[in-house]
């Protein structure tokens, strides 16, 4: 029985052993052989990421010259909130060749909730022939500028049926451009 007690022993020991073995040495090497092949793997992702945007940077620098005529015709939808003469010379410009007579004013804020610095507003008075008017709308929304024409307002002013001169006000909202 001394023998048997031995094996027992010896066996309840080897079994000990082992599973410390298993618990405290390979299970923790096969968890940070785990973690490793993911770092491994994201970091080669992420390399290969940085590869594919650098190639398309230097891509686009060959091709920048190409690119610049048209980076510069959308610079210039947009006008420059602090200086707007430029957009205001159009507008006049727009309604001389309409023979039309127009006020410009700059609105600082349209309400105090709305305050947006990517916009600028611009309230216009116009008077003219009605044809005229709907012309000029016309060409300034197709105009060079990104903008949208809201409030407006259409009054006949006199009671003469033969007159087509009309007097309009509206609110045009101009898109700026970013400092």
């Amino acid at each position: 029985m001394k023998t048997q007690n031995k094996i027992y022993s010896t066996s309840a020991f080897f079994v000990v052993t082992v599973t410390l073995l298993i618990v405290f040495l390979i299970y923790p090497t096969f968890r940070d052989f785990r973690e490793k092949s993911r770092e491994i793997l994201y970091n080669k992702e992420k390399t290969v990421f940085l590869h594919m945007q650098k190639q398309e940077l230097d891509n686009f620098e060959q091709n920048f010259k190409n690119y610049q005529a048209n980076l510069n015709k959308i610079e210039k939808l947009f006008i420059d909130p602090k200086n707007p003469v430029d957009f205001i010379r159009f507008l006049e410009q727009t309604s001389y060749s309409l023979n039309l007579d127009v006020d410009i004013n700059l609105v600082k804020d349209i309400t105090k909730e709305q305050t947006n610095t990517q916009l600028s507003y611009f309230q216009i008075y116009s008077k003219g022939d009605f044809n005229d008017i709907l012309e000029f709308f016309e060409k300034i929304e197709n105009g060079p500028y990104l903008l949208q024409i809201n409030k407006l307002t259409l009054d006949a002013g006199n009671s003469d049926e033969s007159s087509s001169m009309v007097e309009a006000s509206f609110l045009i909202q101009v898109t700026n451009k970013q400092s």
